[in-house]
């Protein structure tokens, strides 16, 4: 269900990401990062309000910055994002450049470009999130679901 939202908002907001951008392909990506990180399903929702919030700020900007080609990488940003609000202890960048095969100083500029674009507004309030009501309990993680 997450992936689902994940990949409907991504294929909205980025003409020609539905030929790259799957379902499945999101399922193992959260299977990995809850694998790794012990993602919680809250976490994956932040991620999306994170994802959601840039699109519609860059749209606001006049900015085009996500696209096809970076997409996957804003994609992983934002969920490191929202996992650095949730842990009192989180992984490093370097530990996620690892992970899915991303230059430390590409991820570190994506990072930074995505908070800016943001204006760092980092805050989320899941509580109000749509995709809430369609989660049995907040608590579970990622693979219970």
């Amino acid at each position: 269900m997450i992936a689902q939202k994940l990949v409907t908002v991504v294929c909205d907001a980025v003409p020609g990401a539905d030929k790259f951008i799957t379902i499945p392909q999101m399922q193992i990506f959260l299977q990995q990062l809850q694998k790794k990180t012990e993602l919680h399903v809250e976490e994956a929702m932040r991620a999306i309000i994170l994802l959601q919030r840039f699109i519609a700020r860059q749209q606001k900007k006049n900015a085009k910055v996500i696209k096809v080609s970076n997409v996957g990488t804003l994609i992983i940003v934002s969920f490191i994002l929202a996992m650095k609000l949730s842990h009192e202890k989180t992984h490093k960048n370097q530990f996620f450049a690892n992970m899915f095969g991303i230059h430390l100083g590409h991820l570190n500029r994506s990072e930074i470009s995505f908070l800016l674009i943001i204006d760092f507004e980092l805050w989320a309030d899941i509580e109000n999130y749509s995709l809430l009501e369609e989660v049995p309990q907040i608590n579970e993680t990622i693979i219970t679901q």
